[in-house]
């Protein structure tokens, strides 16, 4: 069975692709199982449009087709999807991803798609490819939306997969990670560099009321044992040295996480390419390994933490912050501890670990006031950058349906909206205007600080002419141009 696995492209700033890990799950599941002819193809990343699109399909003649998408990504994803069914009407098409998990019948009013996965998708796509192999129906397969003649039918939710070391390691092989330095990763210090992306846990355990449901809430984990063998096998397969772990909450574990840093700061497992673990090695013997983590709880880290993480190679890490109000932290949902919050986000900054906080201004029912918190609370911060984006609700999470739904986002009003200097969809009692002049008022403040910019120079991970001129267009943007 010929399986093409296909990243659609994003609605707005084409610049901006990181390697599609789900897919790369996918195809290492599927090829495991015995499936040879799997193919990926990410769009963006490799600057295809649908015409290419079309070649390959006419080429390779896929017996389905794989469309994982986030609803940025959805729009992109339907036009696939007709797309390819123009080419071969016999062509099985699936969705799946955060779009298809939150957005089934959206997918479904589609008639060019034949089935939404929802949830977690390596189970369940193995069980679609068997029963498309062995010409059976659909009807039982937990964690899917499909048709049944002219009736749209929702199976049950699957269970989320408890055991995640007996997955395979994603199949790197199956993309060209060359591109992915040409464009801005999740993580922008990463710019112009080579590097891969690794999960080692999933599942977020917090509620945040803007948040979707994707990988449940109860924390699930690789062991120790696996990430540092998959780490080393990254090194020794695509010849790395900088890794992206782009977890929801990397050290909600302590232990696990002390576990992963000091078999990391001691002795590095190797692995052939192949990703057998041979452990034992010294880490001297791999000097020069560098990890940007995307996502840390920060305040309930510690000084041991992050001194570890500082002798284990973390470079970067990336927080999710949204106010400096500890109301607003309540209304939201977030509940971080902003005392413990500013003291430990120094102390990362004092062991040279480059740090990045994300800010949201404009969550229903914050005040004036607040939003002036939150500007002179990340103007108090050490960190090095911050990104402040204006609240946008989504259907489907606590927030955006208590906006009403002429102000939530869904599939078809999400084109970047949380972007730029203007309001597009105001989710506050407060003008428009003053939002975007406090954004302004916020980036202006927070950047013109001679010390932030000292250090800034001082732990830039990658201090490659491409990266600073990428930081230096982010900072012209936010400061004159208003964006």
């Amino acid at each position: 069975m010929k399986i093409l696995l296909l990243k659609p492209r994003l609605t707005a700033f084409h610049r901006q692709a990181s390697p599609p890990l789900g897919l790369l799950y996918l195809s290492a599941v599927l090829k495991k199982a015995g499936c040879k002819e799997v193919r990926v193809l990410h769009l963006d990343a490799l600057g295809l449009g649908e015409e290419d699109v079309e070649k390959e399909l006419r080429a390779f003649r896929p017996d389905m087709v794989g469309l994982s998408a986030i609803t940025a990504e959805g729009k992109s994803m339907h036009s696939l999807a007709r797309l390819v069914k123009k080419v071969s009407p016999v062509t099985l098409v699936v969705a799946g991803g955060p779009h298809p998990t939150g957005y089934a019948a959206d997918c479904m009013a589609n008639p060019a798609i034949d089935i939404a996965v929802r949830g977690e998708g390596e189970l369940t796509l193995l069980e679609i490819v068997k029963n498309r192999e062995a010409g059976k129906s659909f009807d039982g397969i937990r964690g899917i939306t499909h048709r049944r003649g002219d009736e749209t039918v929702t199976e049950p939710d699957r269970d989320f997969i408890e055991d995640l070391d007996g997955l395979p390691y994603p199949d790197w092989d199956a993309i060209d990670y060359g591109p992915y330095g040409r464009l801005v990763p999740q993580t922008p210090v990463l710019y112009g560099k080579k590097y891969a992306t690794l999960l080692t846990s999933r599942g977020c355990p917090y509620h945040c009321t803007f948040c979707h449901n994707v990988m449940g809430k109860r924390f699930r984990a690789h062991s120790p044992q696996r990430v540092l063998a998959e780490i080393a096998a990254l090194r020794a397969r695509l010849d790395v040295t900088d890794i992206e772990i782009a977890d929801d909450t990397f050290n909600f574990d302590r232990e696990r996480t002390l576990a992963i840093l000091r078999g990391l700061a001691a002795h590095l497992p190797t692995a052939s390419p192949q990703g057998t673990p041979h452990c034992g090695f010294p880490y001297a013997a791999q000097p020069g390994l560098k990890l940007y983590m995307c996502g840390v709880r920060v305040d309930i880290l510690d000084e041991e933490t992050i001194d570890l993480m500082a002798r284990a190679g973390v470079v970067y890490v990336a927080a999710g912050l949204e106010s400096g109000s500890t109301r607003m932290q309540e209304v939201l949902k977030k509940n971080i501890d902003l005392e413990k919050f500013k003291t430990l986000s120094g102390y990362l900054t004092k062991r040279g670990i480059f740090m990045t906080v994300g800010f949201m201004l404009g969550s229903p029912g914050e005040t004036p006031a607040e939003v002036l918190t939150t500007i002179r609370y990340a103007w108090s911060l050490k960190s090095h950058t911050a990104m402040f984006a204006f609240c946008h609700g989504y259907k489907g999470t606590e927030l955006g349906d208590g906006l009403g739904a002429d102000k939530a986002l869904g599939p078809d009003t999400d084109t970047g909206t949380f972007y730029g200097s203007r309001v597009r969809v105001n989710c506050s009692s407060i003008g428009a205007g003053k939002l975007a002049a406090a954004k302004w008022l916020a980036n202006a403040g927070f950047y013109l600080n001679p010390a932030r910019l000292y250090r800034i120079g001082r732990d830039l991970p990658n201090p490659g002419l491409r990266g600073l001129l990428l930081l230096l267009r982010k900072f012209t943007e936010r400061t004159l141009l208003l964006r």
